[in-house]
This record gives C-alpha cells, sequence and structure tokens, in this order.
C-alpha cells in the first residue's frame, strides 16, 4: 500500500524540474533528494512513536485528536479529506489520463500538439468514477490489483536507474558530472545553490507524500500498532532506495525523465528507440494506475469517516439516507472530485496546459508535512510532559527535533520566501510546471504566489 502510493508517476518525470532548479548542477540534485529523503524518513520514524488513534479511517486526524484534542482534529480532517486527497488524487487522475494517451503519442511528444487538454480531463473524471466504482464494490479485487501494479513497478524503476548508470559510465560525455556537457537549450550549469536545493524540496516531497495513508486502514489490519510503524518505515525506505537509483541514472545520461533515459541510450536505433518508448510509458501508466487505486482505497475510508464524524455540512443526512459503512464515502466522494474537476478544468482549458494542476497539487502536501511536524513536535514535548500514553522508540528524542525541523524548514522557505519575498525580489523567474501537457507554459512569480496562497 505505502509503495503503491508513494511511487507514482512523479519519479518518472519531476527530476526535469529538479534538475532546473538545481541549474543542473548534479551536487545540488542529490543534496536535494537527500535532503528530501531524510525528511520523509525521520518524519516516518517519528510517527512510530506519535500513534494513530484508531478510529476507521481517522488517519492523520487521529493522531492530532491524541496530540492536540478533538478540535484541531476536526480541522485537519477537512483539509485532509477535502483539500488534501481531494486535490491530490485528482491530479494523480489526471496524470494518469495523460500516462494513457502517451502511449500512443510518443514519449517525447507533448499531448497538446496532437489533443486538447479538454478531453484528457474527461478521460480524468472517468477514471475517478471506475476507481471510486472499483473500490466500492470489489475491496478483494482492489487489494488484488493494488499488489500486482507494485510489483510491476519496480521493472522502469530499476531498469531506467541501472541502464542509465551504465550507458552513462560508458558515455561520460553525457553525465552532469562532466563540466563540458551539453545542457538542454544551451543552457548554462550553476553553481551550487543552497536556495535551488531548498526551491526543489516541494516537488521532491510531493514523490515520497501520502505515506500516512495506511493510518486510515488500520481497523482492517492484525496487529495495527506494531504493522502500522514498521510498515510505514520499511516502505519509505525502499522507496527512498527506488528514488536514489532512478535520479542516478538519469544523472548519469542528462534526461529528467525515464523515457528520455532510453531515447538517449537508443538514439542510433530508431525501432529500438520506438519500442522503449512503448514499454515504459506502458509500466509508467500502470504505476499510476497503482498508485490512483491506492489513493482510492484510503479515501473511501476518510471520507467515510468525515461523514460519520460529522465533518461536513450535511453529514447527518448523508448518514441517514446511506445507512453504515462506505456508502457515505462513495457518495461523498463523487461530490468532492466534481467540485476538484471544475476548479481545474476552467484554467486547463482555457490555457490548454496542465501546468496549474501540476503547480497546486504540491501546495497541500507542503501544508501536511507542516502539520506533520506539528505533531511530532508535541509528541516531542509528551516525552516531558508524558501527559499521553505513547508506545516509545529508541532514539525518538533525538530524531523527532530534526524531523520537526526538516518539515517546518520543507514548509517555511515556500511560505516565507519562495512565494512571498522572493517574488517580489524576481519577477522574471518564470515556473515551469505540468507534465506530458504542459504545452510549453510557464507560470509567473506573482501568479504562483497568488495560487499558494490562494490554495493556503
Amino acid at each position: 500500500m505505502i509503495i503503491g502510493s508513494v511511487i507514482g508517476i512523479g519519479i518518472f518525470f519531476k527530476n526535469t524540474s529538479v534538475f532546473k532548479i538545481n541549474g543542473y548542477n548534479p551536487t545540488g540534485v542529490i543534496i536535494s533528494w537527500i535532503l528530501a529523503s531524510v525528511i520523509a524518513i525521520l518524519t516516518a520514524f517519528s510517527f512510530a512513536e506519535v500513534g494513530f488513534n484508531h478510529k476507521n479511517g481517522a488517519g492523520l486526524a487521529g493522531s492530532v485528536e491524541r496530540m492536540y484534542g478533538s478540535k484541531p482534529a476536526r480541522f485537519i480532517a477537512f483539509n485532509n479529506s477535502f483539500f488534501y486527497y481531494g486535490v491530490l488524487t485528482f491530479a494523480v487522475a489526471a496524470f494518469t489520463a495523460e500516462s494513457i494517451v502517451q502511449i500512443f503519442v510518443g514519449a517525447n511528444k507533448d499531448i497538446t500538439t496532437v489533443m486538447h487538454i479538454g478531453y484528457l480531463m474527461l478521460i480524468t473524471l472517468g477514471l475517478i468514477f471506475f476507481f471510486l466504482i472499483f473500490n466500492y464494490f470489489s475491496f478483494k479485487w482492489s487489494k488484488r490489483f493494488q499488489i500486482l501494479t507494485t510489483g510491476m513497478k519496480f521493472i522502469p524503476l530499476i531498469a531506467t536507474g541501472v541502464a542509465g548508470v551504465i550507458y552513462g559510465a560508458m558515455h561520460p560525455e553525457l553525465s552532469l558530472f562532466n563540466p563540458s556537457v551539453v545542457l538542454p537549450d544551451n543552457a548554462k550549469m550553476s553553481p551550487l545553490n543552497f536556495a535551488n536545493i531548498l526551491t526543489a524540496l516541494p516537488s521532491i516531497l510531493f514523490a515520497y507524500d501520502s505515506f500516512l495513508g495506511i493510518a486510515s486502514l488500520q481497523s482492517e489490519m492484525e496487529n495495527p500498532k506494531k504493522q502500522v510503524p514498521l510498515s510505514i518505515v520499511i516502505g519509505i525506505g525502499i522507496c527512498i532506495a527506488l528514488h536514489m537509483i532512478i535520479t542516478i541514472g538519469q544523472i548519469m545520461v542528462n534526461s529528467g525523465t525515464a523515457p528520455g533515459v532510453f531515447t538517449t541510450i537508443f538514439k542510433d536505433n530508431k525501432t529500438l528507440s520506438t519500442v522503449f518508448s512503448v514499454l515504459i510509458s506502458f509500466f509508467i501508466f500502470v504505476s499510476a494506475a497503482g498508485c490512483l487505486n491506492s489513493l482510492m482505497i484510503v479515501v473511501l475510508r476518510t471520507l467515510t469517516f468525515s461523514v460519520q464524524y460529522r465533518i461536513f455540512y450535511g453529514s447527518w443526512l448523508l448518514d441517514k439516507f446511506s445507512g453504515d459503512g462506505v456508502k457515505s464515502g462513495f457518495i461523498i466522494s463523487f461530490f468532492v472530485y466534481l467540485f476538484w474537476w471544475v476548479v481545474f478544468l476552467i484554467p486547463s482549458v482555457i490555457f490548454n496546459t496542465d501546468a496549474y494542476i501540476d503547480g497546486v497539487s504540491n501546495i497541500p502536501s507542503l501544508f501536511m508535512f507542516f502539520v506533520y511536524g506539528s505533531v511530532i513536535f508535541k509528541a516531542w514535548t509528551n516525552r516531558f510532559t508524558k501527559k499521553i500514553h505513547v508506545n516509545k522508540i529508541s532514539g525518538f528524542v533525538v530524531i523527532a527535533p530534526l524531523s520537526t525541523l526538516g518539515c517546518y524548514l520543507a514548509f517555511g522557505y515556500q511560505f516565507f520566501y519562495q512565494y512571498s519575498i522572493r517574488v517580489f525580489i524576481d519577477k522574471t523567474s518564470y515556473i515551469t510546471w505540468g507534465l506530458f501537457a504542459s504545452g510549453g507554459y510557464t507560470v509567473s512569480p506573482v501568479h504562483a504566489m497568488i495560487l499558494f496562497f490562494t490554495m493556503f
């Protein structure tokens, strides 16, 4: 579940933006990934002591309730179900739709050159409804689908990483470690810059987020007190290893995308280049579909919890109408996703780009890392006040402050500098968001700031 929800589509393409943000400096790229990975694993480890409220579907809100009480927990329950999972799952569905089309269009071609994004948005809505219905009627087959797609994810990730490292070692002139390497658009490599490293964090943390979704399934697990923390730490550890393998491979051949690695390797053999392009695109679709499925498993339980505990207005009526079980979560999911579909449909269709879907989807994840840090900090102070009973984990006293600092650093830099002060210092650094259907569209710093604080 954790590997399935954390590793979706981002790792196959996120390094394009991470490379650009770091000015193609390979050391900066690696440090960005290491810093984000440290924050993720420390956060995962810290939640082993934080523990969870074992109400079915409570998830993160259950942790907040244990540490801060019922009112903050209700606040997080709403934000977690409506904003966080609403935006995150919609974005994954949109990128899954794009990955389907990409198989037929070709890995190196922008979808907007052959299809208006309005059609992609219709496919996105269809995928959301399909996976909602699939998970509602057959959790048994949903679990099997999750196991299958998670196993298949290892194939393109390992293949891309290993192929990139081997080919890059044979052709060192391609590697970003080579000072004379030819960069895209004749760009020049920037010196190591800590500000760039911090700027890249949201994109990378988005690739690690949603690992706490498993906490919403505790009532369906054996020995959840032991299994949940263990699963989170081991799952995130495996994800970190896979992310680092593919990142090194991409650095070695100067390509921020998985298909781009094989395009570089088979640049002199058009047939093999086409074959591998289709294969990688297919596996990317499988990976994205698996991620979407795992998120829907969690969403149904999270939204069911939100209805049962009267988080949404009118919950009592919906609960009365639907009866017990996940039916209420199933019904309200339709309204939540329809809302976000309309919200993202307008700018996407007007500008014919997925840039706003990509950019905005990072923001709730960033806010949630602030929440993670706050929960962990409260658990750390609890070691001294001893007001809340927890299962003490060795090393927590040292690791928890570092985890809190990392979570606050990621959020604070974006809030106080990247989307505020820096906008007024540098109004010309346009932001490149988007995936398969960016259309070459760039977002001005001012527009990005407005989006960030509107979402906040």
